[in-house]
């Protein structure tokens, strides 16, 4: 299974990493995946293997290259430039239509890998990270560091 999702506020100059105990996945699937998406999040960049998928239950294996936490979510929307933004820099998700938040990979450390499915239905999407963190006494928002990237689903 694969996984979606978003963390919580760090200062990684402050604390040291808590051990990983698994991925942890928000709104994900239990149907089984009909289309596979290979998803590299970096610092700070989201890259996945193809631009588009056909609907339906979609398999998503995120893999951290980064030197950075990350997590992946999933949002309905034309482009990240119309998704709300908070004064921190982050996607403000209590400000989305509804709906359109459709899966998460919460935050994971660099090096792991995790998996979740997500119902996808026609229409274009949004791939992030809206971790916002804490790096040597300043706000870092990924969003607003351009980790983001389009990605559509045909009908």
């Amino acid at each position: 299974m694969f996984a979606v999702g978003c963390g919580d506020s760090t200062d990684t100059a402050a604390t040291e990493p808590a051990a990983f105990t698994g991925c942890e996945i928000v709104s994900g699937s239990t149907s089984p995946a009909t289309a596979a998406v290979e998803v590299q999040l970096g610092d700070y960049v989201v890259v996945p293997n193809t631009a588009s998928v056909a609907a339906g239950a979609v398999a998503f294996r995120a893999a951290n290259i980064g030197q950075r936490p990350h997590e992946l979510v999933v949002v309905r929307g034309d482009a990240a430039s119309a998704l709300p933004i908070d004064k921190d820099g982050s996607m403000a998700e209590d400000r989305l239509a509804d709906l359109a938040l459709t899966g998460e990979v919460e935050e994971f450390p660099p090096t792991e890998t995790c998996d979740a499915v997500f119902d996808l239905e026609p229409g274009k999407y949004v791939l992030l990270c809206n971790l916002v963190e804490r790096v040597n006494g300043k706000t870092v928002a990924h969003f607003r560091q351009g980790m983001s990237t389009a990605f559509t689903v045909s009908g």
